[in-house]
């Protein structure tokens, strides 16, 4: 038996000096917006005749405050492992590890008595088993070296709390002495004109927003499995087929707290869509959020530990080495990757979920569902010993092949960012204020109409995820991907420990260009509605200035696929 354990122990002090939108982010729906508030600030309008007063951005963001902010972070962990030999032919192992991520106190300055999430950092241990086996079984075949081993593994692991966040918890509470993020939308009191950045708190315009983790906030958890069975084929080929399982849960995900779910309005949209290309009918309605529950604040993100991913993969390999001259691997795999849209990225002051009021809709194929990938790779050495002058002549060349093809990564149907707003009869809204866009609308708003905005971009106005809950997230998809890349090699001896070696190294031999970028807006929303009730969604079919949905917009330009390229290399060995 064999027992293993070990401690470590990850200490990091962290230094920051900035502010996420320092100078201020205008953000345009489209590029016509920009060029108008380029050409001429606050000329927009609800209609489409370019005269008005209103800004055409659709929304702005800026973070005033504090800029330098140091902490520390400490990680923890011991695990213990053992081995046992039951049997010849019979291995196990066991184990357990021990994590705690041991989070800062936050700044009393800058906790926010309206917010006591922002007086604490989760900070917890856990612990994750893990167990092993490999079972060689008790046949062998007529043929020696023939064997069948079973492999197996179970483990739970957990995930840290990144820094970023960390850093989010601390500084962005809301508290007067905190970094504050502003949004203004075109319709808000003191809206900046293009570009206009303030040099200080725009509190007498604004609310600012808020961060902070969410009660019971879990660290991340992953149980992973996988089930092998390698079969040799003889002394020189191994076949193995595999399942892989990864069951993850706890994963983070923002929402915003501060939107009023019960008190809801609703918009109807226009679709324009002569050719009907799109997925939406001729009109389309949506919910509206227009109303905070704490009006001193305006987006209060709660970072959440609710969100759930499921991984499962099935595959087989094949492995050979014939002789001194030829190994050759292959192997396919078919996978599916189902998850609730966990939040994933750096957090920068945005959330992303569609409807903070149904969290079901989240619930979808993941972006990294990549579902069959077969690769394959082949080295070649020349099968002779030549001796003397004609070994440097004829010996030491190489040539390896590895390639492969892959089904297209998923991506999701978009709709510009715009914030929508509904209008009201004056009448109305003297009698509801705000709540007038409830009031069902009984034909053509006569007047001056009072344009009511909603909290943030997409069609319900919630200013979280910018797609379709009809359509759903990741249903379409990429086209699938090709790759064969070469390296040709030659080793001259030079006598004693000395040699040279040539290499010519090929990406992508064929020049095939794989699909890197498409165009995943599909509506464009045309900003405030009219005063029959509607606003227009138009679908982007190439016909209207932009580039048509699902149109290829860039090939060959990641590090994984790019156009040819050819290196040659020379390496002096002594």
């Amino acid at each position: 038996n064999q027992v293993n354990v070990g401690y470590a122990l990850d200490y990091v002090r962290d230094h920051t000096s900035g502010l996420t939108y320092a100078t201020g982010a205008y953000r345009y729906s489209n590029k016509e917006d920009f060029v108008a508030d380029l050409l001429s600030p606050d000329s927009c309008d609800a209609s489409k005749t370019g005269k008005g007063n209103l800004p055409c951005w659709s929304t702005y963001r800026q973070t005033t405050g504090p800029t330098d902010f140091t902490f520390d972070t400490a990680d923890y962990a011991g695990f213990l492992t053992e081995t046992l030999k039951l049997r010849p032919d019979l291995t196990l192992a066991v184990g357990a590890r021990y994590d705690y991520e041991k989070l800062p106190k936050p700044n009393a300055t800058l906790v926010n008595p309206d917010i006591p999430q922002t007086a604490s950092l989760p900070s917890e241990g856990n612990v994750s088993p893990r167990v092993g086996f490999a079972w060689e079984l008790p046949w062998s075949g007529d043929r020696h070296g023939v064997t069948t081993v079973v492999r197996g593994g179970f483990g739970i692991f957990y995930g840290r709390i990144p820094n970023t966040s960390v850093l989010a918890a601390l500084t962005q509470t809301g508290a007067p002495g905190a970094q504050r993020i502003y949004l203004f939308k075109p319709l808000d009191v003191g809206a900046p004109k293009f570009p206009f950045v303030f040099s200080s708190h725009p509190y007498v315009q604004v609310k600012p927003d808020a961060t902070y983790f969410a009660t019971g906030f879990q660290h991340p958890r992953a149980m992973q499995a996988q089930v092998s069975v390698e079969q040799s084929l003889g002394r020189h080929l191994r076949m193995t087929l595999s399942y892989w399982g990864s069951f993850g849960q706890d994963l983070p995900r923002i929402v915003d707290q501060n939107i009023d779910l019960q008190n809801v309005g609703h918009i109807t949209y226009s679709v324009i869509d002569p050719e009907k290309l799109g997925p939406l009918p001729v009109t389309y309605t949506s919910k509206f959020y227009y109303r905070r529950l704490n009006a001193n604040y305006q987006q209060m993100a709660a970072m959440e530990s609710n969100a759930n991913a499921r991984y499962q993969a099935v595959g087989f390999s094949l492995v050979g080495r014939f002789s001194h001259a030829m190994a050759l691997t292959l192997g396919y795999r078919y996978a599916h990757a189902v998850d609730d849209n966990p939040y994933t990225a750096a957090y920068r002051g945005r959330w992303d979920v569609l409807d903070p009021g149904n969290l079901a809709l989240e619930h979808g194929t993941s972006n990294e569902d990549i579902r069959d990938r077969l690769r394959g790779g082949l080295v070649l050495h020349e099968p002779w010993h030549a001796e003397g002058w004609m070994g440097n002549l004829l010996n030491g060349y190489t040539m390896a092949m590895t390639g492969g093809v892959e089904s297209g990564r998923p991506y999701t149907m978009r709709i510009s960012s715009t914030v929508p707003t509904m209008s009201c009869s004056y009448q109305e809204w003297l009698e509801a204020g705000a709540s007038c866009v409830q009031i069902p609308l009984q034909g053509v708003i006569t007047g001056v109409p009072v344009s009511i905005s909603a909290l943030g971009g997409g069609l319900d106005g919630a200013g979280g995820g910018k797609w379709l809950p009809q359509v759903g997230r990741n249903t379409f998809r990429y086209p699938g991907t090709f790759s064969a890349n070469m390296r040709l090699g030659k080793k001259v001896t030079l006598g004693g420990n000395f040699a040279l070696e040539f290499q010519a190294d090929v990406t992508n031999v064929l020049n095939h260009s794989n699909v890197t970028r498409m165009e995943t807006m599909g509506y464009s929303l045309r900003g405030v509605k009219t005063s029959t009730g509607t606003a227009d969604l138009t679908y982007l079919s190439g016909a209207n200035g932009h580039a048509a949905f699902g149109a290829v917009t860039n090939t060959n330009s990641t590090r994984t696929y790019t156009d040819r390229q050819i290196e040659l290399i020379m390496k002096l060995i002594f």
